[in-house]
């Protein structure tokens, strides 16, 4: 894996601006949630949710403002401020993601840290408590990069595996049922994976030979595969291939044969 950053597909901004990456998402409350994955930089980044900032600075401190309710700001309270403080205990980070009204940080070394609400598992320390100081999500190492959305959160692996917790309602987690988890499961059956997005319900996958893999609510058909049916493992979407260029028509047009 390169040192770089990939987006969701409803990316909405990618630029430089003072040596800071903007890596910016929108939550909607009423339908599709998009949020960006986030791999692993020297970089400063900063993240929004739709009540809470994020930044994360080139000395690997992370600062946060904004509302604070669930301890999202991860600063030891639960009082809102409205100016940045530092998120406490955390060193060397490399990465952040907000989820809504919880947020991800993947340290140097591979581990994840996570604060904010817990009621569905996000957190992934193996409880269910909220948590206004960073916790370590239970069991990862290697991780490359991380993401989150509403009431989950994925970390991705050097080898290229897939990992989920939190709210599995309409299976998208992708483990094969339906039960939130407090505590990191691999989502079944991928692997080389190098890209993840994250709807409100539904997630998707890109793997390295370019087919994508979704699983999740699929009402609206949002899965691709040809159904409405939901589905808590990975289907391919259909007649897609990032990889793979059309080959182009050539038309021959034959040379008239001269009348003697």
């Amino acid at each position: 894996m390169k040192s770089i950053f990939y987006f969701s597909s409803n990316k909405n901004k990618f630029c430089f601006f003072s040596n800071v990456v903007i890596l910016s998402f929108l939550f909607v409350f009423f339908g599709s949630t998009t949020t960006n994955i986030v791999l692993a930089s020297t970089e400063p980044q900063i993240s929004v949710e739709n009540v809470n900032s994020l930044a994360l600075k080139s000395d690997g401190t992370v600062w946060a403002w904004g509302r604070n309710k669930s301890g999202q700001l991860g600063d030891g309270t639960n009082r809102s401020k409205n100016i940045p403080v530092q998120v406490s205990t955390l060193s060397d980070i490399i990465a952040i993601a907000v989820g809504r009204n919880h947020s991800l940080a993947l340290k140097s070394d591979g581990t994840v840290f996570a604060w904010g609400n817990n009621i569905v598992g996000q957190l992934g320390d193996g409880s269910n408590k909220s948590s206004n100081e960073p916790v370590e999500v239970t069991g990862l190492s290697n991780v490359i990069s991380i993401a989150a959305g509403v009431g989950k959160s994925f970390a991705l692996k050097s080898d290229g595996t897939l990992w989920a917790w939190g709210f599995n309602g309409n299976g998208q987690l992708g483990d094969g049922t339906n039960t939130n988890r407090s505590e990191p499961v691999q989502v079944t059956g991928l692997n080389d994976i190098i890209d993840i997005a994250i709807g409100r319900y539904h997630s998707l996958a890109l793997k390295s030979d370019g087919t994508i893999w979704a699983w999740g609510k699929n009402g609206s058909g949002q899965l691709g595969d040809g159904t409405n049916t939901n589905s808590n493992v990975p289907v391919q979407v259909k007649n897609l291939n990032l990889n793979v260029t059309p080959t182009p028509t050539v038309t021959v047009t034959p040379t008239p044969i001269p009348t003697p």
